[in-house]
């Protein structure tokens, strides 16, 4: 099939590349190029991949203004939507014989929106998985044509879950391409009812409350690591919390109990947590036995 491939972030580099090797792509969408550290351009995962691959590759500001008639040009069999990160007009929707099919990271119609790998493991879910439907303009609303499910376990992160869904996305948009070619696509609306929102991730969210569980500390910081991870303050300073594991020993929340090589135990709402990994502000990411032999943290101190 030929086929117009819109995505931009490491989620959907599998599938691109699992399309690749199956079907005709026309051209790669993603979002513009962007400064990063130090003002270094940076470019999309997808467009990287896509250079590789050997790929047109278009980068529109405004797709809805600046896309439409190149897409119509390319006269696509179906177009697939990665976490693109722009909306479709009607217009562009309507391009493909076939339609446009999204690869979304959650079982629809719980977690649409913008975090949903991050959401998932932040709210101690049991399992997630990945959504194919259509891409309509109402947010993640479209109609399923497969969902695959992926079990969870305690101490996945959201950064392990990413690599994870992406292949199972990629495995599951050749499932569903295979079934519009043999003409057996099937699609079943969502339960509205059902339907659950997950916003944008920000410092407020990741700020950690000590005030709260263990389970929902930990939890926190799994789905916020390896970026843009959980953090608290220490003497002034952000600190970065990368990995962790609860622990049911009793402290004092945010008070810092035991530094030990295994862990820095801090405090929570019931028990503790164990810190692992970690990040002051201005440092690298380091163990947490190589933080308490350097004297930074000692016990008794309370992280703010």
């Amino acid at each position: 099939m030929k086929i117009v491939f819109l995505g931009t972030p490491v989620f959907a580099v599998n599938a691109l590349t699992a399309i690749h090797a199956k079907h005709e792509i026309l051209a790669v969408i993603t979002q513009p190029d962007k400064a990063g550290n130090r003002g270094k351009i940076v470019s999309p995962p997808v467009k990287i991949k896509a250079d590789e691959l050997g790929l047109a590759v278009f980068q529109f500001d405004n797709i809805n203004i600046d896309g439409v008639e190149i897409i119509e040009k390319l006269k696509p069999d179906v177009m697939i939507t990665a976490a693109y990160g722009q909306l479709l007009s009607d217009k562009i929707l309507s391009v493909a014989k076939q339609g446009t099919l999204n690869i979304h990271a959650s079982l629809l119609p719980k977690y649409r929106g913008a975090s949903p790998i991050n959401s998932v493991l932040i709210n101690g879910e049991s399992e997630t998985g990945i959504t194919t439907m259509r891409t309509v303009k109402k947010m993640d609303a479209g109609d399923v044509l497969l969902s695959k499910v992926f079990p969870l376990n305690n101490n996945i992160n959201a950064g392990e879950l990413t690599e994870k869904l992406s292949q199972l996305g990629a495995e599951a948009i050749i499932s569903a391409l295979e079934l519009i070619e043999k003409g057996q696509a099937t699609y079943t609306p969502q339960d509205e009812s059902q339907a659950t929102f997950c916003k944008k991730i920000t410092a407020k969210i990741e700020r950690i409350d000590w005030s709260k569980s263990a389970n929902e500390i930990h939890n926190l910081i799994r789905g916020l690591s390896p970026t843009p991870c959980a953090w608290s303050m220490l003497n002034g300073k952000r600190l970065k919390i990368i990995e962790s594991e609860v622990s049911v020993t009793a402290g004092e929340k945010a008070v810092v109990t035991e530094c030990k090589k295994q862990g820095i135990t801090v405090g929570c709402g019931d028990s503790s947590i164990i810190i692992k990994t970690l990040q002051y502000e201005g440092g690298k990411i380091m163990s947490a036995a190589d933080f308490v032999n350097g004297r930074r943290i000692s016990v008794g101190e309370r992280l703010e």
